[in-house]
């Protein structure tokens, strides 16, 4: 992932990589770190920091003596995902080590304090330094109330108004498809409309509402929800509903019953999951990508412990014979 985000700065001869992995960044300004949003990058970054998450959990990686270095490689690699410059990140892997930290135990231990302690001092310390900070990290914190470059907080606010105006405009369809979805299929209308910002209509300029645009016309809504109600109606949504949740259940059974050895693999993929499906439904979501991850997360754990796990009976405790004496005596006659 991450050679295509840096096809535009590979030297002869490795720019011939750039036939194997094709460039992903596109832009017109010049490339640059900090600048340059790297999407795939910061994909790659945040795939070591799970792998750490899965292999060691948060109680090794932050607290496990000899192998002291597994802390600043995680940070490290979290600092790199905001080279993408996606405020997603800072959601997904507060609520994944939040809820890691917890299932753990360790809010029972010193930890919590230290924990605690370290949230507070990183807040105050991005108080003066986020100006500071590079375009794509002041792009991922915008959502907060920091003094962060004005461009930057544009760029995030006009991503945001852009989705909250196209949720806006497609609510009056949901009624329309929701006994019937509408399915993927494009109309001769629709397949005119796509790419358009604008109409003619009796000569005048009429603007679009931006549930007629390309991406909402093509099924993007960047909306979980959405993606699912409007092309499959309530009947396919009840059933995406039931998935999510069977799946979620299967992770839990495989977690609180698995095996000792694979029960931080099986702690991440829990963890994983319900931030994946809390961010679905709340904060960014869509049925394509989505349904994907599901569906691999739960087939994944199915495997790795060979099914759906249970209680297991416990073994019945043999039942010792009743000592019977060596020598009867017998009754004497009187």
């Amino acid at each position: 992932m991450f050679i295509s985000d840096l096809a535009p700065v590979l030297p002869f001869p490795l720019n011939c990589l750039n036939y194997l992995f094709p460039g992903a960044t596109q832009t017109n300004s010049p490339w640059e770190i900090g600048v340059t949003r790297l999407g795939s990058f910061a994909g790659s970054a945040g795939v070591v920091a799970n792998f750490m998450l899965a292999r060691y959990g948060v109680r090794r990686i932050f607290a496990g003596g000899k192998t002291w270095w597994l802390a600043p490689v995680f940070l490290l690699m979290l600092a790199l995902t905001m080279l993408g410059g996606f405020r997603t990140i800072i959601f997904t892997y507060a609520v994944l080590c939040t809820l890691m930290f917890f299932m753990e135990g360790l809010h029972r231990t010193k930890l919590l304090f230290v924990f605690l302690f370290a949230t507070v001092l990183g807040g105050s310390l991005l108080v003066p330094l986020a100006p500071k900070l590079p375009y794509t990290f002041q792009r991922a914190l915008s959502f907060l109330p920091l003094n962060i470059d004005p461009m930057a907080r544009a760029d995030a606010q006009g991503s945001s108004d852009w989705r909250l105006q196209m949720w806006h405009d497609l609510l009056p369809q949901v009624p329309q498809y929701l006994l019937l979805g509408k399915g993927y299929a494009l109309n001769a209308d629709d397949f005119e409309m796509m790419g358009k910002d604008s109409a003619l209509a009796n000569g005048s300029e009429v603007h679009m509402d931006s549930s007629q645009q390309g991406l909402a016309i093509s099924g993007d809504y960047h909306n979980g929800p959405l993606s699912v109600v409007i092309p499959f109606g309530i009947w396919g949504a009840i059933a995406f509903l039931w998935f999510t949740l069977a799946g979620m259940r299967v992770l839990y059974r495989n977690f609180k019953y698995g095996d000792a050895q694979i029960k931080t693999v099986n702690l991440f993929l829990f963890a994983q999951y319900v931030t994946h499906f809390i961010g679905f439904f709340f904060i960014f979501g869509a049925y394509s990508d989505d349904m994907v991850f599901f569906a691999k997360t739960i087939g994944f754990s199915i495997a790795l412990n060979w099914g759906v796990l249970g209680p297991q009976p416990k073994p019945k405790l043999a039942v010792s014979p009743q000592a019977r004496p060596l020598l009867q005596t017998q009754p004497q006659p009187a």
